[in-house]
């Protein structure tokens, strides 16, 4: 986001940027900021001047209550003449307007009054006819007046609206049907949003990886394999250097029976980085054997965790450790490396233990949806 500043300040503003290919380098090029920009402004010269004049310079422009009266409307006049001549496909613009009129006067009184306290307004409006109706320049324009709002505390109430304005194409909207969709309905919106917000950021605003591997677990839990595996390939086509990709996708496989390929996933995984535990579950496919903790040493594990609020055990039982979760039933847990366990029954679960002086001080609640901290109970 670029705020402008005052007026005259404004036009140097531009004017130093006059040249976009060097405001493009020195921006974008210097920066990790999004190729998409916006200006937010409250002034007329920097919003006016730069939209008629270099209009490539932002993506998308927020004219806050601007004072289009300024310099005998020079500038509301050019933008009337370039409105008509010009294109702006890809570009957007929100005008929030805010009530500066005096006592008795109304939205439609004003037009007609020519008095020079309603100047201000009456020349924001006529800005806002002709972006209204010249609908043939292809730009993305919506404007709002704000009837409880003065010029001073428009501002916050426009910007919060003129991003919903220009970005109305960006939420994905779900209903709690589409997340007992099994027939792959929601994997088609997620990948048809993906593209649309790509289209207009100008860069790949793919989807985050975690959301569509836990739908890819969830579909996995529920046993729909063809829908479980549209969404593991979707995030390695997604995410090809993500370790976690290939290891959720080796699971799907492993869950199916499809041990050869499971193995080449869990294979990819480790190329990319070491993780204990896909290492465990390659070695047990290719039946090398891991390490068995005997029932002394499994007895240092043996605590009571709050992981957010909810109250999780370890016990020792034959020979095993196992984990209670209230509601659930009990879990057992194997050693993957040291302080480290994976649990047996669920894929992508892992338990790791903070210890000192042999006792648990701490854990670590590893899932496919992120990693949570425990604290030991007292």
């Amino acid at each position: 986001f670029f705020t402008a500043p005052r007026p005259y300040f404004s036009y140097c503003f531009v004017n130093l940027w006059k040249c976009e290919e060097d405001m493009d380098f020195w921006i974008f090029g210097q920066t990790q900021i999004s190729r998409f920009s916006r200006l937010f402004q409250k002034c007329p010269v920097v919003w006016i001047h730069t939209f008629i004049h270099h209009p490539n310079m932002f993506n998308a422009y927020v004219a806050i209550d601007p004072s289009m009266w300024w310099d005998k409307q020079k500038l509301l006049k050019e933008a009337k003449k370039t409105l008509v001549s010009e294109k702006y496909p890809g570009k957007a613009l929100y005008l929030g307007i805010a009530n500066t009129m005096d006592e008795g006067m109304d939205i439609k009184k004003v037009v007609k009054d020519t008095s020079q306290n309603s100047e201000h307004i009456r020349s924001i409006l006529e800005l806002d006819k002709y972006l209204a109706i010249n609908k043939q320049n292809q730009l993305h324009y919506q404007s709002k007046y704000y009837g409880n709002d003065s010029h001073g505390s428009v501002p916050l109430i426009t910007a919060y609206d003129a991003l919903h304005a220009i970005f109305d194409y960006y939420p994905l909207k779900l209903s709690g049907k589409d997340y007992s969709d099994t027939l792959m309905v929601l994997a088609a919106k997620i990948e048809k949003n993906a593209e649309i917000r790509t289209k207009h950021l100008g860069y790949d605003a793919k989807p985050a990886e975690l959301y569509i591997n836990s739908l890819g677990y969830q579909a996995l839990g529920g046993k729909h394999y063809t829908q479980a595996e549209r969404y593991f390939k979707m995030n390695i086509g997604y995410y090809p250097k993500s370790s976690n990709a290939y290891d959720s996708y080796g699971d799907l496989l492993l869950a199916k029976g499809d041990k050869a390929n499971a193995i080449l996933n869990f294979q990819k995984t480790l190329a990319i980085v070491e993780r204990a535990d896909t290492r465990q579950k390659l070695n047990e496919l290719l039946g090398i054997q891991s390490t068995k903790l005997s029932a002394a040493a499994l007895q240092q594990y043996v605590t009571t965790l709050d992981v957010n609020g909810m109250t999780v055990s370890t016990k020792v039982k034959n020979d095993a450790l196992w984990m209670m979760v209230p509601g659930q039933p009990e879990f057992e847990l194997a050693s993957i490396k040291e302080h480290e366990f994976k649990i047996k029954a669920m894929s992508g679960y892992t338990i790791r233990f903070e210890m000192a002086a042999g006792k648990v001080v701490g854990a670590w609640s590893i899932q496919p949806d992120g990693t949570f901290k425990a604290t030991v109970k007292q």
